[in-house]
């Protein structure tokens, strides 16, 4: 999982400590929708990284998530959107 800024350091506190398994699924799901994504789709997000993938989480003006945009569409990512903080 990559995470930067405030944002980053939230989710990091968030799960912080907790062993793997559930406990750790249900914290960062909740963490995860803390932050404004809805559950369901955060659930798909976990099962992403269960799966070996990466969680990248960016923080920033409407011209860095819109970098962040062309250069997730220009190497084809997948199963990204962007969300508003809570």
């Amino acid at each position: 999982m990559i995470a930067a800024g405030s944002v980053g350091a939230a989710l990091a506190t968030s799960v912080a400590g907790v062993a793997v398994g559930a406990a750790a699924t249900n914290n960062l799901i909740k963490a995860l929708a803390d932050l404004g994504i809805p559950e369901e789709r955060a659930r798909v997000y976990i099962d992403r990284l269960i799966q070996s993938d990466y969680l990248v989480i960016v923080e920033g003006t409407d011209n860095d998530i819109q970098s962040a945009q062309a250069i997730l569409d220009k190497h084809h990512i997948q199963y990204w959107d962007v969300y508003q903080h809570s």
